[in-house]
Parts: C-alpha cells; structure tokens; sequence
C-alpha cells in the first residue's frame, strides 16, 4: 500500500504518514522502496517464466559483452547500481580461463 493511499484514506499529508511511521517502528523508506522494487521484478520474472538464475545468467553474458567492447567496469556498475567490485568480479570468474595442468611435467623439482 502507498503512503499517498494511506495518506488519501485517512485525509492527511503524506510526510504526517511517514513520520509517524518512523517514529512508531524502526521503518525505512528506502528499504520499504527496494522491497517493492524487488516484488515487481519478481512478478515480471514469474511472468515471464524466467527463474533467478536466468536473469543473472543473462546479466553476466551482457556485462561481459559490454566489457569487450571497452566499456569501463564502472560505468557498467553506474548502469546496475552496483558496486565496481562486484561487476570486475563476476567479469573475470568468466572471462578468465583455468590454468591447464599438464601433470608432473611442470612440477617445481626440488
């Protein structure tokens, strides 16, 4: 329910509805927001028969493809929201190849 329904609803200002929530409990508007935020993406995701490991499938192989074509991690990050770390991380566990171990061969003798 939005603040401007309740607000609406019980005839006052929507600012008097927030700071009496604030006071009443330890209420943040902010998470209140990303909740919503995340029940919407939830309700599209389920509507369009994706699961949550498709979407962050899709959203590696678009980062990665931007990367190639030599956009900066951060602006990258800017796009999503995200922290730069968290997208040159998620970058290099899929661009970067294990290291191929041929046996003894390349083993330090002592």
């Amino acid at each position: 329910m939005s603040v401007e329904l309740v607000s609406s609803l019980y005839k006052v200002k929507p600012e008097s509805v927030l700071n009496t929530l604030y006071r009443q409990r330890n209420f943040s508007y902010t998470e209140a927001k990303k909740r919503g935020q995340r029940a919407i993406e939830a309700g599209f995701r389920k509507a369009m028969g994706l699961t949550v490991q498709d979407v962050r499938d899709q959203r590696l192989t678009i980062w990665v493809k931007l990367a190639e074509s030599g956009m900066s991690v951060e602006a990258i990050a800017d796009l999503y929201s995200l922290k730069p770390s968290t997208v040159r991380n998620a970058i290099r566990k899929e661009t970067v190849l294990p290291v191929e171990k041929t046996g003894a061969a390349n083993a330090f003798d002592w």
